[in-house]
């Protein structure tokens, strides 16, 4: 029987915080997950941003972006077994 394991946070993320910032899941996967990030600017931020994951593990992801910015990350990680 499958069974789908879904992880989905919002990560708050400052100028401060860099290009990058690893992210520890709640819980363990029983493998690694497919994950998808998003952003979401605050302000009069400029909107050309890319966002993108450079590492992904069972227990965490790292996250980076093409530029510092001030909102959050939407992070989804999916695992789903046969």
């Amino acid at each position: 029987m499958a069974q789908i394991s879904i992880e989905s946070r919002i990560i708050e993320w400052l100028p401060t915080d860099g290009s990058s910032k690893t992210i520890t899941f709640n819980s363990i996967f029983e493998d690694i997950p497919v994950v998808n990030v998003i952003a979401a600017i605050r302000g009069s931020e400029p909107a050309d941003l890319n966002t993108y994951v450079s590492q992904v593990s069972k227990t965490s992801v790292v996250v980076e972006t093409s530029a510092h910015f001030s909102g959050s990350i939407h992070l989804q990680a999916v695992y789903k077994t046969w």
